[in-house]
Parts: structure tokens; C-alpha cells; sequence
């Protein structure tokens, strides 16, 4: 007959390994929004907040995004989204190639400044190579494909080197497919081509041209990262 006392040793540890990566499964997933938000802190190198994180089988929300500006920016706030909901296994972020199935942003608050006449300098330009001096120090490359980005119901507001503010009339939806980036931390690089891909998209609206008075060719050239 087993000896139960023999038997008791190995039960008890095995609770007590069970019991620790509840509790840190759980601590994790509690601390979930302040441990994302700094994530993307580090990378914008600027302060972001957000409220809570929903998790689900196959996706989480993310509720109320903000990422604040650079020091230089007038509006202390560069991009606020409501919801943003990712639609992915999450063993996805685990693979050499990362494969998001969608992410979809709702009710989305977007700050564009110009800091020079010459329109050569913005916020969002030192937003980004932010995040490009953040990927400089990664080690491990890894490619990242996002399927489909939505973006609805987008605020802009534009403020030009005059301190004159421009409130845009609401985008209803931009739609993007098959967003690829080819090297990076994939936190890093998604975050640096959905702003692309953002930035890009609106300053092709013909209202946002005619405000800024210059043609699409010279704001690819006002905005080098696109």
C-alpha cells in the first residue's frame, strides 16, 4: 500500500505551485492597465494612461488609451482612443512572427502640431522617432503583421506654428489591411506603423490640405517617416 504521508509531499507542493501562479496570474492581470501603460510609455517617452483592461478568449479591450505629447506640444495630448479592442490569440505574441487579426479603435481624439512655419517639425514626428530610438536598443527582431486596423469616429485637432487651432470635422472610419513591419520588438514597430498609417491617411483628406495649403508629395517630405 502507498504510504500516504509519501504521498502528501508531492500533492502539497504541487498545490503550493498551483496556489503562486494563480496568485500571480491574477496579480498580473489586475495590474494589467498600469503595466501596459508603462510599456507604452517607455516607448512614446511620454506619460500614458489607461483605465482598465478587458480580457477575453481571444481578444482584450482596452479601455480609454491616452498618450500624452512631448514637452514642446501645446495640447498635453497626442492620441486618446475610448476603445480599442485586439482580435488575436494570444499565443500569437509568443512566435517569431506575430499575427494580429484586427484592431479596431473607436471614438479616437488625435492632437497634429507643426512647432516651425516651414511645417518640418511636429509632434508627431518626435513621437515616432521616439519609438524608433526605443527599437534601437532591442535585441531580439521579430516581424509583426496586423490584418485589419480600424479607426472610427476620429477627432482631429491641428495647430499650426501660429498657435491657430483647427478642429476637423469627424472622420467617420479609416480602414487599413495587411500592415506589415519587418524588424522590431513587435510592441514597438505596431505602435510605430498604426501611427503611420494614422498620420498618413489623415493628412490625405482633402479639408486637412486645403488648411495646410500644401501638396501630399510636400507633406511626405515634412513627414519623413511615412
Amino acid at each position: 500500500m502507498m504510504n500516504i504521508k509519501k504521498l502528501k509531499k508531492p500533492l502539497f507542493g504541487l498545490s503550493l505551485f498551483l496556489g503562486l501562479a494563480a496568485m500571480i496570474g491574477y496579480a498580473l492581470i489586475a495590474n494589467s492597465s498600469h503595466i501596459f501603460a508603462t510599456w507604452i510609455s517607455k516607448t512614446t517617452q511620454t506619460p500614458v494612461t489607461i483605465n482598465a483592461i478587458d480580457f477575453h478568449r481571444k481578444a482584450f479591450t482596452i479601455q480609454n488609451l491616452v498618450v500624452g505629447n512631448t514637452k514642446e506640444a501645446y495640447i498635453p495630448t497626442a492620441f486618446r482612443a475610448e476603445v480599442v479592442e485586439v482580435e488575436t490569440p494570444y499565443s500569437e505574441f509568443f512566435r517569431q512572427s506575430v499575427v494580429i487579426d484586427s484592431i479596431k479603435m473607436n471614438n479616437v481624439y488625435l492632437d497634429i502640431e507643426f512647432y516651425t512655419e516651414d511645417k518640418m517639425n511636429g509632434n508627431w514626428q518626435a513621437l515616432i522617432n521616439n519609438m524608433k530610438e526605443s527599437d534601437e536598443g532591442s535585441v531580439g527582431k521579430r516581424q509583426a503583421t496586423i490584418k485589419k486596423l480600424v479607426l472610427t469616429n476620429v477627432h482631429v485637432t491641428l495647430i499650426l506654428s501660429d498657435g491657430k487651432v483647427h478642429r476637423l470635422s469627424p472622420i467617420p472610419r479609416l480602414e487599413f489591411e495587411n500592415i506589415t513591419a519587418e524588424e522590431g520588438i513587435p510592441f514597438n514597430e505596431i505602435s510605430e506603423i498604426i501611427a503611420r498609417k494614422m498620420i498618413y491617411s489623415i493628412l490625405s483628406e482633402e479639408g486637412l490640405n486645403l488648411i495646410i495649403k500644401i501638396p501630399l508629395k510636400v507633406i511626405k517630405k515634412i513627414l519623413p517617416f511615412i
